[in-house]
């Protein structure tokens, strides 16, 4: 939490400069949300071998075995539930990942029809209305800071799923389940995150296009 305070502390002399400097409101847009690009592009990619057949396959077998135990009549889950818990993590886990991918690669040719539009824009010497300035700058500030909670995360995925290879074990199935499930909460934040800065994206390149077209 500190180290995000600090950030956003940072943040906003960062962006009060940028003001100061950059040419009009949509340079420093432009800047910002390139930057923002850039994280979304260092986004842990989860290989296929991370997330395989072999260990779902090590899971049923377990989850086989676990089924002679003694019932558990307590309130906390059996090894067996514990197991089927975590083969569902697993494949919400890769879903999440794959729908991630698919919203980073619509953002990436979104953003390249932006820089497109903004040299269209340049070129024909435009300027825009108060009403996009001020838009644009709040979709700008409201970007960043969200930004900086993504950026956060970047190599924590990574990091929580070797310990999960390192340990995949009946020993260790609460480890296996709290890893997984911080995985799914990181591409959630993720995820939510992207659809926010495509529907900017998407508004801005609306807005451009109404003035070169």
């Amino acid at each position: 939490m500190k180290k995000l305070l600090l950030g956003i502390t940072i943040l906003f002399m960062g962006l009060a400069l940028t003001g100061c400097f950059a040419s009009d409101e949509l340079s420093a847009f432009e800047k910002t949300t390139g930057n923002i690009i850039t994280t979304v592009n260092r986004f842990e990619t989860i290989e296929n071998d991370e997330l395989n057949v072999q260990l779902l396959n090590q899971l049923e077998s377990s989850k086989v075995k676990t089924l002679n135990l003694t019932l558990d009549t307590s309130d906390e889950m059996t090894d067996h539930e514990k197991i089927e818990h975590i083969i569902q993590l697993y494949q919400s886990v890769s879903s999440a990942h794959q729908q991630n991918t698919t919203l980073r690669l619509e953002i990436k040719d979104l953003w390249t029809t932006t820089q497109e539009q903004v040299s269209q824009f340049r070129a024909a010497e435009l300027t825009l209305s108060d009403a996009d300035k001020t838009t644009i700058t709040d979709y700008k500030v409201i970007l960043a800071v969200k930004g900086l909670e993504v950026k956060d995360t970047i190599g924590d995925v990574q990091t929580l799923i070797q310990e999960v290879k390192d340990n995949f074990n009946l020993e260790h199935l609460d480890l296996i389940t709290a890893n997984l499930e911080q995985v799914l909460d990181i591409l959630t934040l993720r995820y939510e995150f992207m659809v926010y800065l495509q529907t900017v994206i998407t508004d801005v390149n609306q807005s451009i296009l109404s003035y070169i077209t």
